[in-house]
């Protein structure tokens, strides 16, 4: 007689085969979204539940996605893989506040496919990026685009950065030659024009090539140099300086009075020197006060200060650098303090450009602050009168995102909630200390919103 084995299948319990129950399954599943898979099965190892780290992983891809419902405002934005490498995008539902999709990159086509599933979307939130505008446009022809202010305000502060540094030379030099007092000449020094006169020569073969039509990659390879410093070149209107150098100077030269007054008085100590210049306002570091104490111990004789302390004259840059003007320039009216309001005023007074890039500045600034789009055309016929080039380059960007800017100064919308979402992916992304694939991310990152 033929003997059969047979096992009881429990449906509701297990499936065939199973060492884990349905229920403990989805709970290791859950935990594993929560916590990730090593510390997911830690943590289920102190509830007394024997599991590996890869159970728990596996146990979180069989988990279902949220379903998505018809979305109608959306925010989209980049995230990065590999920053400068790779980039994701992510869409967040701006009603609702939560991640809707994770996508694998931002090109236009992967973009576009995912937006054609969800013809119900009418208003989207963006950046300034090309290829998601482009994206956009394709696949819902009918939705409206919404500029990010913070991006608005971000790209103006890039031009205004070169507007400001582009000016600052100049306006340093001036005062350098005006102000300071002047530097003893050797006499053996030789004057390098011919050196010069190669930097300028290089520098009208750069017109050259660009009068003939050549892009500015193609003359910086011809050339031998960055296609950036092509670019600067143009921009300031001169080659590459090849004659003698300035020698650079310090914060440290406008407190050699005090300095020296301390030196002569018998305090030799260097790091004490520099607590007490600190206290005064020094923002350098202590081996620059001990480089100039050693050349004072080495050569007694040949301090290299003027004869009375006095003619050092005091310079109306001291303690100022760019990033402090651009600074001043971005803060809100009333909230710099006397002694930044007076210097700011003072630069305004001394360059025109700087004057007017400071008023185009607090012009926009203040249509963002107020999600006002009604001046903006006012705006952009003052910065086509002011003939700054800078300027006129954003307002040319400005002209061609014109609507996405108007809705992004009068709407409610934003990409900040987006951002927010990304801090949050980054962080899971880190904790799989670079292991996290696609599939990980979504189910880790979309549920637990």
């Amino acid at each position: 007689m033929s003997r059969r084995i047979f096992t009881e299948r429990l449906s509701q319990v297990t499936s065939p085969h199973g060492r884990y129950t349905f229920g403990l399954r989805q709970f290791l599943g859950q935990l594993g979204r929560e916590q990730g898979g090593a510390s997911g099965a830690r943590s289920a190892q102190l509830l007394g539940l024997e599991t590996t780290e890869r159970s728990v992983l596996r146990f979180i891809h069989t988990l279902p996605l949220p379903a998505i419902v018809d979305p109608q405002i959306i925010g989209i934005d980049d995230w990065a893989w590999k920053r400068r490498e790779r980039y994701g995008a992510i869409v967040v539902d701006l009603e609702r506040n939560r991640p809707i999709a994770l996508l694998p990159d931002r090109s236009q086509k992967t973009v576009a496919q995912w937006l054609k599933c969800y013809p119900t979307i009418t208003i989207v939130a963006r950046d300034r990026g090309k290829e998601f505008a482009a994206a956009i446009t394709e696949a819902l022809p009918h939705a409206k685009h919404v500029a990010d202010r913070w991006h608005l305000a971000k790209n103006l502060t890039g031009y205004l950065d070169k507007v400001v540094s582009r000016r600052w030379k100049q306006l340093t030099g001036v005062v350098d030659e005006a102000e300071l007092p002047p530097e003893p000449v050797p006499v053996s020094s030789r004057v390098r024009r011919p050196r010069q006169s190669v930097g300028e020569a290089r520098y009208q073969q750069v017109l050259a090539l660009q009068k003939a039509g050549f892009p500015a990659g193609t003359i910086a390879k011809r050339l031998g140099v960055g296609q950036r410093t092509i670019h600067r070149w143009l921009a300031q209107e001169y080659g590459a300086y090849a004659g003698p150098r300035k020698p650079r100077r310090s914060p440290l030269d406008w407190s050699t009075r005090y300095l020296r007054e301390r030196w002569e008085a018998g305090e030799h100590n260097g790091s004490l020197l520099w607590e007490e210049l600190k206290v005064q306002g020094y923002t350098g570091s202590s081996r620059s006060v001990y480089r100039r104490l050693a050349k004072w111990r080495d050569h007694p004789q040949k301090m290299g200060l003027p004869a009375s302390p006095e003619s050092i004259p005091r310079s109306p840059f001291e303690d100022v650098t760019p990033g402090k003007v651009i600074g001043w320039m971005l803060a809100r009216p009333g909230t710099l303090t006397p002694q930044a309001e007076a210097q700011l005023d003072q630069l305004c007074q001394m360059d025109e450009q700087l004057s007017q890039a400071r008023e185009l500045t607090h012009g926009f600034l203040d249509l963002i602050r107020h999600h006002s789009g009604e001046k903006l055309d006012t705006w952009l016929k003052d910065v086509r009168a002011s003939r700054i080039r800078e300027f006129l380059t954003f307002a040319r960007s400005v002209e061609r995102d014109k609507p996405a800017i108007l809705a992004g100064l009068t709407l409610p919308y934003s990409t900040g909630p987006v951002e927010g979402h990304i801090n949050r992916l980054k962080l899971i992304k880190r904790e799989a200390y670079g292991r996290a694939g696609l599939s990980y991310l979504q189910h880790r990152f979309l549920p637990a919103a």
